[in-house]
């Protein structure tokens, strides 16, 4: 997949996507082929000859570390399946129906919950949003109902096998692969360190092991000084780990952790007396971290990377889908114009999936995933909160570094686009 530019303007003139892990996957289990065969040729405007409800399975950790940083995209879900059902969806004669489950981000039970949902009637499924494991998990059921599965997990274990001659071959993904969402990160770090010395924590749990391995890389290649400690999914308590870091002689801190483990690290930072430049994911602006984190640390922290598509220099109101889409999360959250948050934009991703998955329904005619792929695969353009998304046969990852922005976390996002940063400080 291929993020296509787009006219909106933007920091960096470019459209990109948000990173949380998740999956989005088109599902039958009564018919081969995963899904009913609706028939023939789409019916006039595209889409289904007679009136159907099709229910989309929602698979995500509602409980667990990382619930807070995965709930925007429960409720971007919930916000696409009323856009579409308001008149929008491009699938003529469907409504969709959202049903939810909780994984725990455990990849075992988001095995149970795919089989559980293809059984229940679902047509259409959001997989274990809340780790690459799971998606890899379920690949099994996928390859054997020939269900389509998306994710936006940038791992490149799913994207170094996907495609039509891959171990993957019903895998489509809105989000890159692991160099494409390190990149930008390690870029900012290597962008604000004055001594040339930096230092990352992880939490040793799904990809992102790997993703500070490949920051690792990067440093090496660049000539500079890269340290790195990390901690368990269960830890409580990371101030051993920091003052580590903190001997290396880093003035820079590469934070590779998200809901939970996040505020700790970056509580802990406080209570050791260390206050180094931090680079971190986008949770990093979520409200309630911001209460529990002392200022003389935010005020160090820059976040990332997000869509471009949500960043400006000074935190403009969004056209388009864009603000469609804002509009359609109010309606779920109850926040509006100048209440938005980095809550609201980081749902993006499932938002766009399911405008996705209604497109190719709609080209193809029919909910049979067979069909629904060669739609996919047809280089058909659909245009998301995040861009304009196509797929090929083979290219089913596609985002480019260069297409993701930083942002202040301590910036109001509240109109619908964050305040962006510069790369170096």
């Amino acid at each position: 997949m291929r993020l296509r530019r787009t006219g909106t303007a933007t920091r960096r003139t470019r459209v990109a996507a948000l990173l949380v892990p998740l999956l989005f996957a088109g599902a039958g289990l009564a018919a081969c082929g995963g899904g009913d065969d609706d028939g023939g040729e789409p019916a006039a405007g595209g889409g289904l000859e007679a009136p159907r409800t099709v229910t989309v399975g929602l698979i995500t950790a509602q409980t667990g570390p990382a619930a807070a940083a995965y709930k925007p995209l429960e409720d971007a879900a919930k916000a696409a399946i009323d856009y579409l059902n308001s008149g929008k969806a491009k699938a003529s004669n469907v409504t969709y129906k959202l049903e939810i489950r909780d994984s725990a981000a455990d990849p075992n039970r988001a095995t149970i919950l795919v089989r559980e949902l293809i059984s229940a009637g679902a047509t259409a499924i959001v997989g274990d949003i809340a780790s690459s494991p799971g998606f890899i998990a379920e690949q099994t059921t996928l390859n054997r109902e020939e269900i389509i599965g998306f994710t936006s997990t940038p791992a490149d274990v799913i994207w170094k096998d996907a495609g039509a001659g891959g171990a993957y071959p019903w895998a489509f993904g809105i989000s890159g692969d692991d160099t494409m969402f390190v990149t930008p990160e390690y870029e900012a770090a290597a962008g604000r360190t004055a001594n040339g010395k930096i230092a990352q924590i992880y939490l040793d749990q799904g990809s992102v092991p790997g993703w500070a391995k490949l920051a690792s890389d990067m440093a090496e290649k660049d000539g500079k000084t890269l340290s790195t400690v990390s901690f368990a999914a269960n830890a409580t308590d990371v101030k051993a780990q920091l003052r580590e870091a903190q001997d290396s002689g880093a003035d820079t801190l590469i934070v590779w952790a998200y809901g939970a483990p996040l505020q700790t690290v970056l509580s802990n930072l406080d209570q050791v007396g260390w206050y180094p430049n931090v680079v971190t994911l986008p949770d990093a602006a979520r409200s309630s971290l911001q209460q529990a984190v002392p200022a003389k640390v935010m005020d160090l922290v820059v976040s990332g990377p997000i869509t471009a598509t949500f960043v400006s220099k000074d935190g403009a109101a969004p056209t388009g889908i864009v603000a469609d889409y804002l509009a359609a999360m109010t309606k779920v959250t109850g926040r509006g114009p100048g209440e938005y948050g980095q809550a609201d934009i980081s749902g993006a991703y499932t938002f766009d999936m399911l405008v996705a998955y209604d497109a190719a329904v709609a080209k193809a005619g029919s909910t049979d995933s067979a069909k629904v792929r060669a739609a996919l695969e047809s280089g058909m353009e659909v245009e998301g909160a995040m861009g304009v998304h196509t797929w090929g046969p083979d290219e089913r990852s596609g985002l480019e570094a260069t297409s993701f922005a930083l942002f202040d976390p301590q910036e109001s996002c509240g109109k619908g686009t964050c305040v962006g940063v510069p790369t170096a400080s």
